[in-house]
């Protein structure tokens, strides 16, 4: 029952796995082709991410559900334009694809993202990450969450989590450059463990 999941998982952790099953269905519900392919890149990213957090005091519940809706501004943006947007940045890497949204769309897909989490009363910590995981620094607030996301949506992209086409990123640059607890040591462990979790969380929205 939903006050037995509330007592054993906590309030946090009920209302993120609603609002993350609720997640699955705007991303799939079209059955199209980028919905799937984003939702599985969102639980990719959810993965990685909530390791991450574990590593970093983070909030672990926080860092998962911020992974799942990390993306969510491209649905709209692909609702709005279709194949126009796959054309403009389908195939960018990240620094240039927020640059090339809003230069043909007057927005990116991190500004819609936070109006969606404005509109779902999402926690302001995780507004935050989804508006700046292409651009941490200029957070104000509640960086070590945007970190998180931004490295785990890096990661996830680079390593081809959810069987996605794997992106060079330059990772060795990313981890330096992050404030994380994370050393490029630390990186083959953290791929493997979060492969497996990639694979629960598939399982679970599955059933």
């Amino acid at each position: 029952s939903l006050q037995r999941a509330v007592v054993v998982l906590g309030f946090r952790a009920v209302r993120n796995l609603a609002l993350a099953a609720a997640a699955e269905d705007v991303f799939t519900s079209d059955g199209g082709t980028l919905g799937q392919t984003l939702w599985k890149h969102s639980l990719a990213c959810a993965s990685v991410a909530t390791l991450l957090a574990k590593a970093d005091r983070v909030s672990a519940e926080e860092a998962f559900l911020a992974g799942i809706v990390h993306d969510a501004g491209k649905l709209i943006l692909f609702d709005a334009y279709g194949e126009n947007y796959l054309e403009v940045a389908g195939g960018l890497p990240s620094e240039q694809r927020i640059a090339a949204e809003r230069e043909r769309f007057g927005t990116d897909h991190q500004e819609l993202g936070l109006r969606c989490a404005d509109e779902w009363g999402l926690p302001m910590e995780v507004a935050d990450a989804i508006s700046n995981h292409h651009d941490p620094l200029d957070a104000e607030d509640f960086r070590g969450l945007v970190d998180v996301i931004t490295v785990a949506n890096g990661l996830a992209q680079h390593w081809g989590v959810g069987g996605l086409d794997a992106r060079e990123i330059d990772v060795e640059r990313m981890v330096h450059q992050s404030p994380l607890n994370l050393k490029l040591d630390d990186l083959t462990e953290l791929q493997e463990r979060s492969l497996e979790g990639f694979d629960t969380l598939q399982a679970s929205f599955a059933n």
